[in-house]
């Protein structure tokens, strides 16, 4: 039971890891391609 809850709760972080980079990762893109479009 411990362990099983210890898993679930290690694989939350691990998906909350992941959202924060997809999430940084889109800002940059976005970020990237507005300045792209205020200089050209």
């Amino acid at each position: 039971m411990y362990s099983s809850s210890y898993v679930f709760s290690a694989d939350i972080l691990h998906l909350m890891k992941i959202n924060a980079y997809i999430c940084r990762t889109l800002t940059m893109g976005a970020t990237k391609t507005y300045s792209y479009e205020q200089i050209y």
